[in-house]
């Protein structure tokens, strides 16, 4: 992610806009505490403590991301309600694993309310194997 980082700080001391699209497999909406995931640590350089004082000694850069603590559609049909060693296995197995992360460029482009989800249509047992496992998504840009 270190070298992701730097791609990333360059982009936005230039005042460029850019956006990475993907499956992190990470669930970066699950923040147990005051700890953020590890990849949203190595992106932003933000490490808060249980006070809010940042740990990290590199300078923080703002970074968006959709969906935004929002629950996944993809395969609700079929969720394991109760994964073990989950505090809140509800809520954390809901949550998704790809993203739209973007910079402050970026941000100003994206219109509002404009993420989607694209759960599989009347999955059944044999889809979780045939199909992936993870939603397509997308996002509206306005390009002036």
């Amino acid at each position: 992610m270190y070298p992701l980082r730097k791609w990333i700080e360059a982009r936005e001391t230039a005042g460029e806009p850019w956006i990475i699209v993907g499956d992190f497999n990470r669930r970066l909406d699950a923040q147990p505490g005051a700890i953020p995931d590890e990849i949203w640590i190595a992106l932003t350089g933000y490490s808060a403590d249980k006070t809010g004082h940042d740990r990290d000694p590199r300078s923080d850069i703002q970074l968006f991301r959709q969906p935004y603590e929002n629950m996944s559609t993809c395969w609700r049909e079929f969720r394991q309600p109760n994964p073990s060693g989950i505090a809140n296995p509800d809520g954390y197995n809901i949550l998704p694993i790809e993203f739209f992360i973007y910079g402050t460029q970026a941000a100003t482009m994206i219109v509002p309310e404009s993420e989607k989800q694209f759960p599989w249509p009347n999955p059944t047992p044999a889809d979780k194997v045939r199909l992936s496992d993870h939603c397509p998504g997308s996002l509206t840009i306005k390009m002036d």
